[in-house]
């Protein structure tokens, strides 16, 4: 199976508004919260950093939008 470079697809600020537009937020953070694990156990590092990058994104969404 051929790993596609996540970074082509959507940068992480461009998934996290796409999550954010689609999803509810506690499904979103099983999800994303599931992805980082499963690559860490794998030590799958690329997906890893990509999807913290994105779980950080979504907080300062979030955060940004509250205040």
């Amino acid at each position: 199976m051929k790993k596609y470079d996540l970074y082509e697809q959507f940068e992480p600020h461009e998934r996290a508004l796409l999550l954010l537009n689609k999803y509810p937020l506690d499904y979103i953070k099983e999800v994303v919260n599931g992805i980082i694990t499963q690559s860490r156990k794998r030590n799958e590092t690329d997906i890893c950093n990509y999807w913290n990058e994105v779980a950080k994104e979504i907080k300062r969404i979030i955060s940004k939008n509250v205040n």
